[in-house]
């Protein structure tokens, strides 16, 4: 691989991964998830309990080859892997690149991504990544910096494999987390307390299946803003027209946008792989989804989705509202995002009855 596409790029994304977190009724445990395409996942035999001592059940390599074999094993401990080679410091290897998250109870993300090769894009824009791919997703205090979470996706040549580590208190490493439950820890947000849950890599699953394509927002059009600078390391041939999301009214636009990446992962007009996947919020035909449109699944309250001039009275905004009962997003939510809401909150009392 050259060395200038191993090397550590910010990319100022404006839209990126889902977060997902509350865990499926099921009784099976959850340490490491392989999912073949078109199987429900089956568990790693080779998964340890948090606490176990790395190596007590599976061999691991040390952190600086971890990148050299990123289909081997996935280790006890995140240090094994070498993401943040110097914990408690957060500063990641040079062997992943960076982007920019959305909303996750307040709390602060960095993203990553090890790519073995570049992305084949031949196929339009939803990415073939390459197999041995590797994202990364770490959770932190917004204040602190202090990490509370870090979630793996793995692309093998059969399928996907899902992990969650959970961080030590000093930050000095994390422990891959088997429990097939939730697991609550208390984090300090916009200066209260707030309950966030560690998924299990069950529910980071059935989160990330309801999109076909699983990885959700490492994408042709999540990624626009930096295919011009970045086309080289991470696509096989730059797109001659980036898809993009057009809009004249800049508001609408942003709307779309949040939409996208907050809802898309579920609601993307699929064949049914979870929740109302065949409600469609896609770009392309969300306002025509939404504005005036009667709810149409019983798993929803009945009334209008968006009431132009009304937000009151759409249901978009009850549902967005929600933290308990049937919250959305449905999964990882236990504080609402007042700033995405205000913005859907001016978007609907702007439009014309």
């Amino acid at each position: 691989m050259p060395a200038d596409f191993r090397r550590a790029v910010i990319i100022a994304a404006a839209l990126g991964l889902l977060a997902c977190g509350e865990d499926p009724a099921s009784d099976r445990e959850a340490g490491i998830i392989d999912t073949a395409d078109g199987d429900t996942g089956s568990r790693d035999t080779g998964s340890m309990d948090t606490g176990t001592p790395p190596g007590a059940v599976l061999e691991a390599a040390a952190a600086p080859r971890f990148f050299d074999d990123a289909l081997q094993a996935l280790p006890g401990r995140l240090s094994e892997i070498g993401l943040f080679p110097g914990a408690p410091d957060m500063a990641p290897t040079d062997r992943v690149l960076s982007y920019l998250p959305l909303w996750s109870n307040g709390l602060s993300k960095q993203r990553h991504v090890f790519l073995p090769s570049p992305v084949d894009n031949a196929s339009g824009p939803e990415w073939e990544l390459p197999v041995a791919t590797v994202l990364f997703k770490t959770f932190s205090e917004p204040v602190t910096g202090r990490p509370i979470e870090t979630r793996v996706i793995r692309k093998q040549v059969d399928g996907r494999q899902f992990a969650v580590y959970a961080w030590e208190p000093d930050a000095s490493d994390a422990q891959l987390v088997t429990s097939p439950t939730g697991v609550p820890v208390e984090v300090s947000v916009g200066g209260q307390i707030v309950t966030h849950e560690i998924p299990s890599a069950l529910a980071c699953r059935a989160c990330h299946e309801s999109s076909p394509g699983t990885v959700l927002g490492f994408n042709e059009l999540q990624l626009a803003l930096q295919l011009g600078d970045l086309s080289a390391a991470f696509v096989e041939t730059p797109p001659a027209n980036p898809e993009e999301i057009v809009n004249s009214d800049a508001l609408t636009r942003d709307v779309l946008g949040y939409l996208q990446g907050n809802c898309v992962s579920c609601h993307n007009g699929s064949e049914p792989r979870g929740p109302n996947t065949t409600f469609d919020l896609r770009h392309t035909v969300a306002e025509g989804n939404l504005i005036g449109r009667a709810t149409e699944s019983s798993g929803v309250e009945p009334g209008i989705r968006v009431v132009p001039g009304d937000p009151d009275s759409s249901v978009l905004i009850s549902a967005f509202e929600r933290t308990t009962g049937d919250p959305m997003p449905p999964f990882g939510v236990q504080l609402r995002d007042e700033a995405g809401l205000e913005r859907l909150r001016t978007w609907i009392a702007q439009l014309q009855p």
